[in-house]
């Protein structure tokens, strides 16, 4: 098993991965002077849908299905 040096910020790099997933943007929001927050709220279910091939926010993709459906209602 692989050991990370003392001192790195890979943790940090690890956290930021669930953001990224769910709004792959969100550096050059910052970078921009947008300094609110992520909108993930870290559920994990990102994870699980590595094992189908692609990963994406599942919350995300939910959010953007519903507002299809209404959408189309109208």
């Amino acid at each position: 098993m692989k050991k990370f040096p003392e001192g790195e910020n890979y943790t940090d790099f690890i956290s930021m991965s669930k953001p990224l997933i769910h709004e792959p943007d969100l550096p050059n929001l910052w970078k921009s002077g947008d300094i609110s927050p992520a909108h993930c709220i870290s559920c994990n279910s990102c994870y699980k849908t590595m094992f189908n091939g692609e990963v994406y926010c599942v919350v995300r993709k939910r959010l953007e299905n519903k507002k299809l459906q209404e959408e189309k209602r109208f």
